[in-house]
């Protein structure tokens, strides 16, 4: 089997179309966040936070008794919204690991760079599954058993996406040193 089957879509493109398209999903990414920093109060965040933590399904049901209409309206449009964000920061952040691994410019660094983006548009997949699980669990107000499963696949693809940028900034930041290392050795 030849290994450039394995290989990510993104690592066709070239370094300065890595650079763009890291640059371009990188500001829908910030701009997306400014708006559901603005749609979302911190004290709905915190509501929603408590059903995730929650650790039976007495807490769950209990945490969904005391929401008001305004939370469960929010959270319905987390889950909407978070299609489309969730989409945006797994490629933003997929784009900026294989272009920190082309700078780099090590079958290493291009594994690890191949593999978080491969693994982050599985998280993408995720995201519909969870996100149907959770609306089952405001619309039916029976939050056991997929609310679990739902706050588990959450945890994951939260951990990948915090995986992906720290091997997206530790790549970017070896290629940096590599350069000047080149740079101080001429």
């Amino acid at each position: 089997m030849d290994a450039r089957v394995l290989d990510h879509p993104f690592e066709k493109l070239t370094r300065h179309q890595l650079a763009w398209a890291t640059a371009l999903v990188g500001a829908a990414w910030a701009l997306l966040t400014a708006v559901l920093v603005h749609a979302i109060s911190t004290h709905e965040i915190a509501q929603i936070q408590r059903l995730l933590e929650a650790s039976s399904p007495v807490v769950a049901s209990s945490v969904l008794s005391e929401w008001p209409a305004s939370v469960f309206s929010s959270f319905a449009f987390l889950l909407g919204f978070d299609l489309l964000y969730d989409v945006v920061h797994n490629n933003a952040t997929a784009l900026f690991a294989i272009w920190g691994a082309r700078r780099l410019g090590h079958p290493v660094a291009a594994l690890a760079g191949r593999g978080i983006a491969w693994v982050l548009w599985l998280d993408t997949a995720l995201n519909l599954f969870e996100n149907l699980a959770f609306l089952h669990v405001i619309r039916a107000l029976e939050p056991w058993p997929l609310l679990p499963w739902a706050a588990g696949i959450f945890s994951f693809r939260s951990a990948t996406l915090g995986a992906g940028i720290v091997v997206g900034v530790v790549l970017h930041g070896l290629a940096f040193w590599q350069r000047s290392a080149r740079r101080q050795s001429r």
